[in-house]
């Protein structure tokens, strides 16, 4: 467990599966998050875009009760974790925003 928490050891047997939103608005931004993710282990099953393109934040948004975000967030080295209604098929979805390079 410890070895765990210092990232000597994975968290999770599984990859986490997630899908990733372009909030931002800049043409592409799903998909450089999307290579991000996956250069981590992060399984992304789908890429699309966010309702609204005025995300500031990169937010991971996570079911009630889940650590996913919080090990998203800590790969990525910024964003925040919200929680809420995320669909069965992911582990969390990852909505991009303009502090993402």
């Amino acid at each position: 467990m410890i070895e765990a928490f210092l990232g000597e050891v994975a968290l999770v047997s599984a990859p986490l599966r997630v899908q990733v939103l372009n909030g931002n608005g800049v043409s592409g931004a799903a998909a450089h998050m999307s290579d991000t993710l996956e250069q981590a282990g992060i399984e992304v099953v789908g890429i699309g875009n966010a309702d609204t393109r005025d995300y500031e934040t990169t937010t991971v948004l996570v079911p009630d009760g889940s650590g996913a975000g919080s090990l998203i967030v800590g790969q990525l080295g910024f964003g925040l974790v919200r929680v809420g209604e995320v669909d069965n098929g992911y582990d969390a979805v990852v909505i991009v925003g303009s502090d993402a390079h």
